[in-house]
């Protein structure tokens, strides 16, 4: 028959017993997350995620494949 695979990704998966998002859990692939974003104020919680974060994303990324 097929061959059929499943791909699980459990990186923004939670508990059934989680009270819910604790505000400090960032998502991403470190060496093109915005430096914002990996400060430690960003680590409390502190730093509100922006669209200028996702540029500098978008900029890491677009050095690493030129």
């Amino acid at each position: 028959g097929e061959a059929m695979g499943v791909l699980n990704d459990y990186d923004l998966s939670s508990l059934i017993d989680d009270q819910g998002p604790r505000g400090n859990e960032r998502t991403g692939t470190v060496p093109f997350m915005a430096l914002d974003l990996l400060s430690a104020k960003a680590q409390r919680g502190e730093v509100k995620h922006l669209c200028r974060h996702d540029l500098e994303s978008f900029m890491w990324v677009f050095i690493w494949i030129c």
